[in-house]
């Protein structure tokens, strides 16, 4: 299929001028410095859920986070929970254990003082208490990072967004009849009360005399209440999830994508994420009579890049079985990332 971004989630297709981050000002070491103290306050006795959490929260986390002078404490500890889930997550594993229990968002550490979930840390990592405590320093290191390019990007704040993508497990089955994009999804919560979501997706463009030739539906985690086709290429779909989601709670869902009519496919299978994703992996598999000569990864350019073949790009291997795969971690958003391939 062309990406089926061609079925490219359309929660997640690029607008068609992209997204590009602001240019740093020049004091944005500063800042940066200035949002690492802030974390640091933060973790503290209780951490997140410490009962002077108004009077810890300095500015840059009150403004990335639109904390308002009028919120209670619950609404500033569900904003601040909202935006640091979204920054762990962007985090390798380590350093995102290493963030959520300093600040006592860790559910499986237990621990009234900073000391002890350190102690806690350091067990769970297999290393000493000062190794823990250097991994937490550079946790709050990244996440202050993330903090300012959010804080230079307001249109893009942590309020607007009800939900992530922790990671896009996609398998194009290209050995069938009519080809089949199967993807399962883990998705993270930034609100409270979260029950539907809408996944739109881009499709090959059709005629008006083609309709349906794009088959959605899930094979679990969700049930599709409306189906709309917002352009020839673009549909929309409003998904009830199987339960009601909280912050921070993490949903997985599977969708699968069949193309009804696979001569209007192009050859790729990109994702061009919009919402902050974490991990994709993409994995195409080939008719075995119908092999492409080359194969490339696509690893975050512009979209319209995308497609372009650069005489520079080494191609892949695909196996004896047909297949192949690529990985891809901590995405842009607003860049592609996927497969491609050609027969010339």
């Amino acid at each position: 299929m062309p990406s089926l971004d061609d079925i490219r989630p359309l929660s997640e297709v690029a607008t068609q001028n992209g997204w590009q981050m602001s240019p740093a000002p020049s004091d944005a070491g500063s800042e940066i410095d200035e949002a690492v103290r802030e974390l640091s306050e933060l973790r503290r006795g209780r951490g997140i859920f410490a009962t002077d959490i108004e009077q810890r929260t300095g500015r840059i986390l009150r403004e990335t986070c639109a904390i308002q002078t009028t919120d209670t404490e619950r609404q500033i500890r569900e904003k601040l929970i909202q935006a640091i889930t979204s920054l762990a997550t962007m985090l390798p594993d380590d350093l995102q254990l290493a963030a959520l229990t300093a600040l006592g968002m860790e559910e499986n550490c237990s621990g009234e003082f900073l000391d002890q979930r350190l102690k806690w840390l350091a067990e769970a990592l297999g290393r000493d208490p000062r190794t823990a405590r250097r991994r937490v320093d550079l946790a709050f290191r990244r996440m202050a990072e993330e903090l300012i390019e959010k804080k230079q990007s307001p249109a893009d704040d942590y309020s607007a967004e009800q939900w992530h993508t922790e990671s896009v497990h996609g398998v194009f089955r290209l050995d069938l009849e009519f080809p089949v994009l199967t993807e399962i999804r883990q998705i993270v919560s930034s609100v409270n009360g979260l029950d539907e979501i809408q996944l739109p997706a881009t499709a090959p463009r059709r005629t008006p005399s083609q309709k349906d030739h794009v088959r959605a539906e899930f094979m679990y985690g969700g049930r599709i209440l409306e189906h709309r086709q917002a352009s020839p290429s673009h549909m929309i779909l409003t998904v009830q999830l199987a339960k009601t989601l909280h912050i921070g709670e993490r949903y997985e869902y599977c969708i699968q994508y069949t193309v009804l009519s696979p001569e209007l496919m192009h050859s790729y299978y990109f994702l061009t994420p919009l919402r902050k994703t974490s991990r994709f992996s993409a994995r195409v598999k080939f008719a075995p009579d119908r092999l492409p000569r080359h194969v490339w990864a696509v690893h975050g350019i512009p979209p319209r890049a995308a497609e372009e073949i650069n005489s520079e790009d080494v191609p892949m291997t695909i196996d004896r079985i047909g297949e192949v795969t690529a990985e891809f971690e901590l995405l842009r958003q607003g860049l592609t990332y996927g497969l491609r391939w050609s027969d010339s």
